[in-house]
């Protein structure tokens, strides 16, 4: 967990923004709440977009893209068309 930009600035702290572009993150949780959170979010969608790494912005959003992996773990990957899902292969 890392904390709000607005609230470390000056600090000698990384922020979740640099810790992002140092590759240091590989997956972003980010549920804005309180005041400042609506720039931080901004700026580390923006981080996370730029190094390609994945984020979310609500608890069970991260809930479902952890349950999808454990999920890829247990079966292997199927790659089929959107007709062969629904039926008119």
């Amino acid at each position: 967990m890392v904390g709000k930009l607005s609230e470390i600035e000056g600090s000698t702290m990384d922020n979740a923004v640099d810790l992002v572009a140092q590759g240091a993150i590989s997956f972003v949780v980010n549920t804005p709440h309180g005041r400042g959170s609506r720039e931080d979010g901004e700026a580390i969608r923006k981080a996370a977009n730029s190094n390609r790494v994945s984020s979310v912005t609500t608890v069970e959003a991260a809930l479902a893209a952890v349950n999808g992996l454990w999920e890829q773990r247990l079966s292997e990957v199927e790659v089929r068309s959107l007709q062969e899902y629904h039926g008119r292969a």
